[in-house]
């Protein structure tokens, strides 16, 4: 007796086990399953989450502790959980920090104690590995001077450029200033701290720099749309992000299409992986949170995002 009711118990649980699974790839369309299992996708991995963010601002402060934030309703997702490589998609967890500690009138300094390091150890990545970054290089970086912003500008007007053109050592800047010793590591753990008081899953965020140049970095999903909720009312950080299909790295993205103009996106491209995070306003009036990371995909980048394009059209209204 014992038996059989311990082969129905274990048929009920991988009966309801496969149940979970498929029911987050029914909810998405069947073009969505045709494309990751397509030649050249078949390999890689995939994760998406889109969220419908709420009306109206919460009532808590940026400042509160573990406040109950609604972060809106999840309408997509595949595999949001999973811990994949952001490139310069972590500028946004960067850019957000700065806003919401030093706020989008700090003035950027006259000098930086850390940036002779950072000037040497970017393009020393760079030069080691050609292929690392395909967005965002300015061939060796020549001219430091042209790259850094002037001192005496505000932080919005910096991080204004820095998202919508992927600048990376003014993100890495930004990360060093957010402590008085502007040291990395400090910047980093001023970084974790912050948003895990807002509540936020930390062991989904594993930073090694603030602009993603590490192929180290992880983030999942979840982690950035649950970001990207709490600073949908952030005026300046919104605005810092480039527009669709108007400028920046997403100039040309979505161009053509009824989505275009239709919100703010941020890029993340190194060899092997593609991003994309931000908002889109649909034709509800409602505006969602989007995060989809590709990574080890053996066809052309351009190919994936064209799908990731015909995507985004077939799941926001």
């Amino acid at each position: 007796m014992n038996r059989i009711l311990l082969f129905f118990l274990c048929a009920l649980l991988q009966f309801t086990f496969c149940g979970v699974g498929n029911a987050q790839m029914r909810s998405l369309p069947p073009s969505f399953k045709e494309w990751i299992r397509s030649d050249g996708m078949k390999h890689s991995t995939v994760t998406l989450e889109i969220v419908r963010l709420p009306r109206t601002a919460p009532q808590q402060t940026p400042d509160s502790l573990n406040p109950a934030i609604n972060r809106g309703r999840v309408l997509y997702s595949y595999d949001p959980e999973r811990l994949m490589t952001p490139a310069s998609v972590l500028k946004l967890v960067t850019a957000a920090t700065g806003f919401r500690l030093l706020g989008p009138n700090y003035v950027w300094p006259d000098s930086v104690p850390m940036i002779d390091t950072v000037a040497v150890r970017l393009p020393g990545l760079e030069r080691f590995n050609p292929d690392l970054l395909v967005e965002d290089i300015e061939e060796y970086m020549p001219g430091l001077d042209n790259l850094l912003p002037d001192s005496g500008q505000m932080l919005m007007d910096v991080m204004d450029r820095t998202l919508a053109e992927s600048l990376n050592l003014q993100a890495e800047t930004m990360l060093h200033l957010l402590t008085p010793s502007c040291r990395l590591d400090s910047g980093l753990l001023t970084v974790q701290n912050y948003w895990r008081k807002r509540g936020l899953d930390m062991e989904s965020l594993v930073m090694y720099d603030g602009c993603g140049i590490s192929p180290s970095n992880r983030v999942t999903a979840h982690f950035i749309n649950s970001l990207l909720a709490d600073m949908q009312f952030d005026s300046a950080f919104r605005k810092a992000m480039a527009d669709i299909a108007q400028e920046g790295t997403v100039r040309e993205f979505l161009k053509g299409t009824r989505l275009a103009g239709k919100g703010q996106l941020k890029t993340g491209t190194l060899k092997n992986v593609v991003a994309y995070a931000g908002y889109i306003k649909g034709s509800d009036a409602r505006t969602y949170a989007v995060t989809i990371f590709v990574a080890n995909n053996t066809c052309k980048h351009a190919e994936v995002r064209k799908e990731i394009e015909k995507l985004l059209l077939s799941l926001i209204p």
